[in-house]
């Protein structure tokens, strides 16, 4: 059985639907089911091998017999609307946390990508530390929840030539990436909610690079000619996909 920790949105339909036609088992769970619409079940009461399901509306999978896995994408917890307080909400997600990724971390499997790895690897500036490592330019970048040093920022790069950007986007509050526009000078004092990302936009194709052992799968996706493109995610229909090889440094 092949584990896919994602949801509909994701479009990870495809993906399955070719999996399932080539003759292969395919569970697909959706971590926001939990635990308000889902069921998590760890049974070793007998003192054999535990009995791991988990159940939502959609999908049934016995962990058991999972021998591949593909955290390809993660949503919040939904908690029972009827605990009304912070403290309930916070402990009833946190409980859940700990079940289901310690049922995650205990399989014997091949994970694509490893839950903890795959955490780590969203954090952008672990990535931009990366790169630099590497051996990969940057361009000029600004994390901040300080008006002045975001107006600052802007100033240097220029308007219009300054692309903002948050952290994390999905479903719920997606945010594509935008350049600055005259008019967003105004609202730049909701900085300090919380700290934007402020990049120096640098024209050009994004590469998507997939790596399963010890083989590379690299695709353009230039944007360049689309009706958006600062970000081609909002795009990627109208955008031009070829394969690339990478070169060797």
């Amino acid at each position: 059985m092949i584990l896919v920790i994602s949801y509909d949105e994701d479009h990870t339909l495809d993906v399955i639907g070719r999996l399932e036609a080539a003759g292969r088992e395919v569970a697909r769970i959706d971590l926001a089911d939990f635990p308000a619409h889902g069921v998590i079940n760890f049974d070793s009461s007998d003192g054999n091998q535990p009995v791991c399901t988990l159940t939502t509306p959609t999908a049934e999978a016995s962990l058991a017999g999972c021998r591949v896995a593909w955290w390809r994408r993660v949503r919040p917890f939904t908690v029972d609307p009827t605990l009304c307080t912070a403290r309930d909400q916070g402990f009833a997600a946190s409980e859940t946390s700990q079940a289901l990724y310690g049922m995650f971390h205990a399989l014997d499997c091949t994970w694509i990508n490893p839950p903890s790895l795959d955490a780590v690897a969203h954090h952008k500036p672990y990535q931009w530390a990366v790169a630099r490592r590497v051996g990969l330019v940057l361009p000029r970048t600004l994390v901040t929840n300080q008006p002045e040093r975001a107006r600052r920022f802007i100033e240097d790069v220029g308007v219009g030539r300054t692309v903002f950007k948050s952290f994390l986007a999905h479903a719920e509050a997606w945010r594509e990436t935008r350049l600055v526009r005259p008019q967003d000078l105004a609202h730049l004092d909701a900085v300090r909610y919380a700290p934007v990302i402020f990049q120096e936009f640098v024209p050009g194709a994004d590469l998507r690079v997939t790596v399963v052992g010890e083989r590379v799968f690299a695709a353009e996706i230039d944007a360049s000619a689309t009706r958006y493109p600062v970000d081609m995610r909002t795009v990627v229909d109208e955008a031009r996909v070829r394969p690339v090889t990478l070169r060797r440094p």
